[in-house]
């Protein structure tokens, strides 16, 4: 049964668990999900989060919880270095020859990541498929919640 065809009541608690604050369980989960890359303008690796005191982690957690309550994201997330990177063997004086390369915020993809997990556990847990807007094939590094 899909979430808008349930009686209020129900709809109301299963919005309310989705909506709940994040724990440090999912935090930590999130960092152990990441993969050693570079560093965005923030220049905050995900390796200093593997790194740092549980009380640096519910700091974090409260930032995160905060944006979410709130939906106001820090503005610095929302800037990216874009970096061209040369493709092989092809003239270098077409824009077309390069790819590009973006890298945003550290701290960012990792609330991402937390916001992703949660929403694809709740879409799972409550057996809700939106087949037309997920891929039809799993897209490599993508997380989805495939069709039942």
């Amino acid at each position: 049964m899909g979430l808008c065809n349930m009686h209020c009541p129900m709809r109301h608690q299963l919005i309310q668990r989705l909506n709940q604050a994040f724990s440090l369980k999912e935090l930590l989960s999130a960092v152990q999900d990441t993969k050693n890359t570079t560093s965005g303008p923030d220049n905050i690796c995900y390796e200093m989060f593997k790194h740092v005191s549980t009380q640096s982690l519910e700091v974090m957690l409260q930032l995160f919880n905060k944006i979410w309550f709130t939906g106001k994201i820090t503005p610095s997330w929302l800037h990216s270095i874009i970096i061209p990177i040369p493709k092989p063997n092809k003239p270098s004086h077409f824009p077309s020859s390069y790819r590009p390369i973006s890298l945003s915020s550290n701290v960012c993809k990792l609330f991402e990541k937390m916001v992703v997990c949660r929403l694809n556990w709740f879409l799972k847990y409550h057996n809700i498929c939106l087949a037309d807007r997920l891929p039809t094939a799993p897209l490599k590094n993508r997380s989805y919640v495939p069709c039942p």
